[in-house]
């Protein structure tokens, strides 16, 4: 969008004069504005009129997603908070080049965003995550299927690059054996289910010089899945970089030791499991993708062989 189109856009809001506005985001999934007025800051997002995963947007998932960041902020957590239009609608329709899309103005939370994980703020996300988890599973009476969910993405992905000819390696073929056949035993179990955040990364979480978190933000790839899957999701996000992946830069115990959640101390005996299942998942997305290299290196590394690859050694 243009800066004099967002400036028409802000006057549904009641936030007083605009003073600037500048991109702080345009991804695959939406564009965030940051809105400085006389008074404040504000974060305009424009969302893209298809999810990455979901496909073509409707108001009902913009809505769900932020009844889900609201319900976390009830719980503690420090989500942005939802600033209605004048109308006292969460969401704005705007019509852009003929089709409909949707918007949502967020309060600003003060914060940085951390280049690389260390022991402080392993466990800090471990705590996010606990809490997550809790606020996820009160929405597990929904009517959703778990299409979109790690397990369910696995073997799609798998099943995809065996039909494009593409073969895993042993190590993973194994794993993915392993997997297949434990899957339909642990998943008939009872396991919790609800909304999981699905995106908690560094680069969706803010925090203060203590290393604190201060932010919880996008709730945009929420899904309806196994709630293992977030601190699951957490562990993998950014494996290609061992400096901001969680797991390969040496933290997987700080962060799995706060863990202890009630909601989660049943299923965790399962970790191991969803851990075998989303390490086939990235690596059958890498080979699609022709990263071998990447791919390699990850079945060389020394954490990833320890908590994942190591009972098939």
């Amino acid at each position: 969008m243009t800066l004099p189109s967002i400036a028409t856009l802000l006057q549904q809001y009641p936030i007083g004069d605009i003073h600037a506005v500048s991109l702080l985001q345009m991804g695959a999934e939406n564009e965030n504005y940051l809105v400085t007025t006389q008074s404040d800051k504000v974060v305009l997002r424009v969302y893209n009129q298809n999810h990455s995963l979901r496909g073509a947007r409707t108001l009902a998932q913009i809505e769900l997603e932020l009844a889900f960041s609201e319900r976390a902020q009830q719980a503690g957590l420090p989500t942005p908070p939802v600033i209605k239009t004048n109308d006292a609608n969460r969401v704005f329709t705007l019509e852009r080049d003929s089709v409909s899309q949707f918007v949502v103005l967020f309060g600003f939370l003060n914060g940085k965003i951390l280049p690389q994980y260390s022991t402080t703020s392993a466990i800090a996300l471990g705590r996010v995550v606990s809490q997550m988890v809790a606020v996820g599973e009160t929405f597990n009476t929904l009517d959703m299927d778990m299409h979109y969910g790690m397990m369910s993405r696995a073997d799609r992905e798998v099943r995809k690059l065996q039909a494009q000819g593409k073969h895993l390696p042993e190590r993973i073929r194994k794993l993915w054996q392993n997997v297949a056949a434990q899957k339909s035993t642990i998943l008939s179990e009872d396991l919790l289910t609800g909304l999981v955040h699905g995106d908690l990364k560094l680069g969706n979480l803010l925090f203060d010089e203590t290393e604190a978190i201060t932010g919880v933000l996008d709730f945009d790839d929420y899904r309806f899945s196994y709630l293992l899957e977030d601190p699951v999701m957490a562990l993998f996000h950014e494996l290609h970089d061992e400096q901001k992946n969680l797991l390969r830069s040496g933290f997987y115990q700080p962060f799995i030791d706060t863990l202890q959640h009630s909601v989660l101390q049943n299923d965790l005996r399962h970790f191991r499991f969803f851990l075998q299942g989303r390490l086939c998942l990235d690596v059958a997305l890498y080979l699609q993708s022709d990263l071998y290299d990447l791919v390699d290196e990850l079945l060389n590394d020394d954490e990833i062989i320890k908590h994942i690859l190591n009972e098939l050694e």
